[in-house]
């Protein structure tokens, strides 16, 4: 028997950003800390009391595998929550098929299952495309707030152990959220001395189509697997030119296309096109509802 997971938290990057939310105090060393809250079905996310960040990270709240989730542009969090829950859903229905599997089947079809998932939420914009370019920005720092949040749990996680073992994680970026990962992976690079045993899936990513070629070239080097999912029907990715034109003075930058669209990115990347999808190739959305993402995902 395997166990869905019963660690699910909100990790809000976003107070730095933003007066929606009460802002973050920094701590005694001038460092903004980010705030972490339980998993609360149907409860706005201010509704839901805070867990201190040092109280998280020292009493073992997270064990392993850990499942990351980074939400894309446009999505608040009604909008992220609901896709959390989508992933979190299919995880669910896939421990129930595995445990009901004859035990001589089912130890050779065993899936991947995280133990923890931290859901983040970070400043991803509002509406329109006149907010892509502050949320384009807004990234770059939600990416080193990240890091510096996976650094600090994965060192608790490794002292608690008290193992020299690699952190079995997966993380996942939807849309713009690719760019969240893309930056935290740049800062871990540079950071961390532990070793991290990290799994990258970048879903509809929202960022330049030989990005993982130039600046996000970490993403391939630093993880043991990454995967890119995209559909070349995708609508929104077909208008990320004009809004990447509203990011850079480059005119170079202007005419390039999303990470999958036209010539594949090379970047020691798997790149998995689901343009033939007959649900799900023209929405968003659509990798994390597909099988083959799943597939990708808990193997």
């Amino acid at each position: 028997m395997i166990q869905a997971p019963t660690n699910v938290f909100w990790l809000s990057l976003r107070d730095e950003f933003t007066h929606t939310m009460r802002h973050l105090k920094p701590t005694s060393s001038g460092r903004i800390e980010p705030l972490v809250r339980p998993e609360s079905l149907d409860a706005n996310i201010d509704d839901i009391p805070t867990i201190p960040w040092k109280h998280f990270v020292a009493h073992e709240f997270v064990q392993g595998p850990v499942l990351w989730l980074v939400h894309g542009y446009n999505a608040e969090f009604p909008v992220a929550a609901k896709a959390y829950r989508q992933i979190r859903a299919t995880i669910d229905d896939r421990v129930r098929f595995y445990n009901n599997l004859h035990a001589s089947v089912a130890i050779h079809l065993r899936p991947w299952i995280p133990r923890t998932i931290i859901q983040v939420l970070w400043a991803g914009g509002w509406s329109g495309l006149a907010s892509f370019a502050p949320a384009w920005h807004r990234a770059k720092t939600a990416g080193r707030l990240l890091a510096g949040a996976i650094d600090e749990v994965v060192y608790a996680m490794h002292r608690s152990c008290r193992s020299s073992s690699a952190i079995d994680q997966r993380i996942v970026g939807h849309s713009m959220g690719c760019r969240v990962i893309g930056e935290t992976f740049k800062h871990l690079a540079s950071r961390t001395l532990l070793t991290m045993d990290f799994q990258v899936f970048l879903a509809n990513a929202a960022i330049d189509k030989d990005a993982l070629d130039k600046e996000y070239s970490v993403l391939s080097t630093l993880s043991q697997r990454c995967v890119a999912f995209t559909s070349q029907r995708d609508p929104v990715l077909k208008l990320y030119p004009f809004g990447r034109a509203l990011t850079t003075w480059n005119p170079a930058r202007w005419t390039v296309p999303a990470l999958g669209l036209g010539t594949t990115s090379r970047g020691g990347i798997t790149n998995v096109d689901y343009s033939s999808h007959p649900e799900h190739a023209s929405d968003h959305g659509g990798a994390r509802k597909t099988k083959v993402f799943y597939q990708s995902l808990l193997n």
